[in-house]
């Protein structure tokens, strides 16, 4: 079967512009061709549809009632991307990746919000195949829209041209294959990493955890800290990367209040962010960290708090 350019044109682009997937120029020029196409509805996991939350563990239950009230005990902010970044530009902490970690590698992204860090490491960095989880299912459900729509990167230019013709024959897939989106590379699943049952060993090259440890330290406490560590040692293979970005103290402190369960395990931590490298080596077994980017600011596009501080990027290595 040919495939049609008006199944290209059909792409939403309204979310992936919000989400800095596209550039304006690209939003603006998607809009125009598909202007009489109705916007189809995504569906969202609120608390509201009593099949929403079905299967969910209580956590996450928790977590998407209290974010379908506005108080977003895990991170989840639906807008995290649109208030730290310009429309249409890039996670400013994919330039400090060493591309070598990620080129034809296997990548778990824990605390992916809506997969805008996730796409690049296949994308810029080259991964081969990535999972992306977060506890949030609308941001999950937000994420997997937005990667169908976006082309497969050496498809790219190529899918551009498309928006321009009525149809291709059939031939076009025998000669370079079937255009492909990022969909078929990269999986988002909604899951509690925590809670989740025990991971399969030396599963991936590379785990990511970028601005997600504070909320599972809140809602856990050390317990919860120490286990996520445990896991990530146990699922990576042999020279694996475990790729960290810790929140500082003083960002616990100000989220202290936002429930009375994470007030108790606010008071209960004895395991600071400032403890962390230690922990990792000693008590996990990673034999090296390396700081990739810190809160000195020496590092310019490692990514910059809504104070415009700079938040300490670990590399941590197993043998």
């Amino acid at each position: 079967m040919p495939i049609m350019a008006e199944q290209i044109k059909k792409r939403k682009s309204r979310n992936l512009a919000a989400d800095g997937f596209l550039s304006e120029e690209d939003h603006q020029r998607r809009k125009l061709a598909s202007s009489s196409i109705p916007t189809r509805k995504v569906h969202d996991a609120s608390p509201k549809n009593s099949n929403a939350l079905r299967g969910y563990s209580g956590q996450q239950q928790t977590i998407a009632q209290l974010a379908a009230k506005g108080v977003f005990s895990a991170g989840n902010y639906s807008s995290y991307y649109a208030k730290r970044l310009p429309p249409g530009s890039r996670d400013p902490r994919i330039d400090v990746m060493n591309r070598a970690w990620f080129q034809n590698k296997s990548c778990l992204d824990i605390g992916c919000n809506v997969g805008l860090v996730s796409v690049e490491f296949i994308r810029t960095l080259g991964a081969s195949k990535v999972r992306a989880i977060d506890i949030d299912n609308s941001l999950i459900l937000r994420a997997r829209a937005a990667a169908k729509n976006i082309p497969y990167p050496r498809n790219e230019e190529l899918a551009k041209r498309l928006l321009d013709v009525s149809w291709v024959p059939a031939s076009f897939e025998l000669s370079i294959g079937p255009l492909k989106t990022l969909a078929h590379y990269i999986t988002f699943d909604c899951e509690d990493y925590v809670e989740s049952g025990d991971c399969n060993d030396e599963e991936y090259d590379v785990v990511t955890c970028l601005s997600t440890i504070k909320w599972v330290h809140l809602n856990n406490g050390d317990s919860g800290v120490q286990r996520l560590f445990h896991k990530v040692y146990k699922s990576l293979k042999p020279r694996g990367i475990f790729i960290l970005e810790p929140q500082p103290w003083k960002s616990y402190r100000k989220s202290r209040l936002l429930t009375p369960e994470i007030k108790a395990h606010f008071t209960s931590i004895k395991l600071k962010p400032v403890d962390f490298k230690e922990f990792l080596v000693q008590k996990v077994g990673f034999s090296r960290i390396e700081t990739i980017s810190n809160d000195s600011g020496c590092v310019e596009s490692g990514f910059a708090t809504s104070q415009g501080q700079q938040r300490s990027i670990y590399a941590c290595f197993k043998e």
